[in-house]
């Protein structure tokens, strides 16, 4: 009895496969139209000497689901300027940015093309300005606008005080200087760096099960992420974008970066507010 039931559910299994193939086959199929670059992530073409490059700029809030906690965190460090310099000159990692006024820090987040010879897309770029964090991100539309989204944050270079990044001194600034040659395009030198990573480490490293930025940011911004585009998605998505135009997964790319550099503010405030 028992062999003969499992052959009538197979059977009923096999019978309901086959429905829902006809089904599938005889529904219209309706693509979904590409979204253009200006929906998916509103912004406007900036031209340089190196070529064209799109710029998209909005408050780090339009980022976020709830501003409040975030605000409530920093506001110490950025808003009433109430830093716990003795602290920050304390930590090695950190002493770079002591006697630096936190308008003058500049976040910085690139996302990568993924393989080599190819390089970076996304120049992500945040800075503390009239009482509210302004994130700007420097988008390669292809390939051959890598130059000009290089070239345009020597601009950024100039005017900060210090270069704040997440795992920065190993990946991010040496990605942008080694590109920067490929182009031949000249980087001014910018004053000072600070590297959060080995700063995370020294303050959470016995606490928390790891201290990569998402941790990080779970545990002591006390928020998660949700709908994120994983990392090692977000080279497949570009490339995809380059080929057929449709900007609908690159707004995820976006945003995944304007979180990196709202996680990273959040940190560093956290920090020197001991």
């Amino acid at each position: 009895m028992k062999d003969e039931s499992s052959k009538r559910t197979i059977s009923e299994l096999k019978d309901l496969l086959r429905h829902v193939e006809e089904r599938t086959k005889s529904a219209p199929f309706k693509p979904r139209e590409p979204v253009s670059l200006q929906k998916a992530a509103p912004g406007r073409e900036v031209v340089t000497q190196r070529g064209g490059f799109w710029l998209v700029e909005d408050d780090a809030k339009a980022f976020l689901n709830s501003q409040a906690e975030f605000e409530a965190a920093t506001d110490l460090f950025f808003r009433r300027g109430e830093v716990n310099r003795a602290f920050l000159a304390s930590v090695d990692a950190l002493s770079g940015i002591a006697d630096v006024e936190p308008g003058r820090l500049l976040f910085l987040d690139i996302e990568t093309a993924g393989f080599h010879g190819t390089g970076l897309f996304l120049i992500g770029l945040m800075a503390f300005e009239n009482g509210r964090f302004v994130v700007r991100q420097l988008l390669a539309r292809n390939y051959a606008e890598e130059a000009a989204i290089i070239e345009h944050v020597g601009e950024f270079y100039r005017s900060c005080g210090a270069v704040v990044t997440f795992n920065g001194r190993a990946f991010d600034l040496p990605m942008i200087a080694d590109r920067a040659v490929v182009h031949r395009v000249s980087l001014p030198r910018f004053a000072k760096d600070v590297d959060l990573l080995p700063a995370a480490r020294r303050v959470w490293k016995k606490v928390l099960p790891d201290c990569r930025l998402v941790t990080l940011e779970s545990f002591v911004c006390g928020r998660r992420r949700t709908g994120d585009v994983p990392s090692h998605m977000i080279p497949k998505l570009y490339h995809e974008f380059v080929e057929n135009g449709d900007a609908f997964l690159l707004a995820d790319v976006i945003r995944h970066n304007a979180l990196d550099l709202i996680a990273m503010a959040h940190l560093l405030a956290a920090m020197a507010n001991g």
